[in-house]
């Protein structure tokens, strides 16, 4: 038996006004191994002596992504541009969103990292990896 059935069982036990224990017992008595548990039992008996009537779970409550849109993604992009050495923080404090938003913006959009406590694309040419770091900052900061 599917939960919504046991659910049904366990509200009609409430409108007899059988106690949770005892609902558990003819539960357990009636469908052996595969019931709920006893906390399950009292969990959903509660629930409808309090008045609830539904025996679907709740539709989960999901908030609107609004902090990784193509405007938001632009605007990062911008201040990283005319600073590189920002921290997270910072970005998120300048933008007004969350700080493992402004990660998942760097990282999994714009593909950038830190890189000498600047923040550049990930991809580096061959060329480019074979420069000390002055000369590789001079090449990538005067592009």
């Amino acid at each position: 038996m599917e939960k919504i059935g046991y659910r049904a069982v366990i509200r009609f036990f409430v409108l007899k006004a059988l106690k949770a224990k005892e609902a558990y017992e003819q539960l357990l008595e009636v469908y052996k191994k595969p019931s709920p548990s006893k906390r399950t039992v009292e969990f959903w008996a509660g629930k409808f002596i309090c008045g609830r009537t539904r025996l679907e779970d709740n539709p989960p409550q999901e908030r609107p992504k609004t902090a990784t849109t193509l405007e938001i993604s632009k605007q990062c992009h911008n201040i990283i541009s005319e600073n590189p050495s920002l921290t997270k923080r910072e970005i998120a404090n300048a933008i007004g969103i969350s700080g493992e938003r402004v990660l998942h913006i760097l990282h999994g959009e714009l593909h950038m990292k830190k890189l000498f406590g600047k923040l550049m694309p990930h991809t580096l040419t061959n060329q480019q990896k074979k420069l000390n770091r002055k000369q590789f900052l001079s090449i990538i900061w005067s592009e």
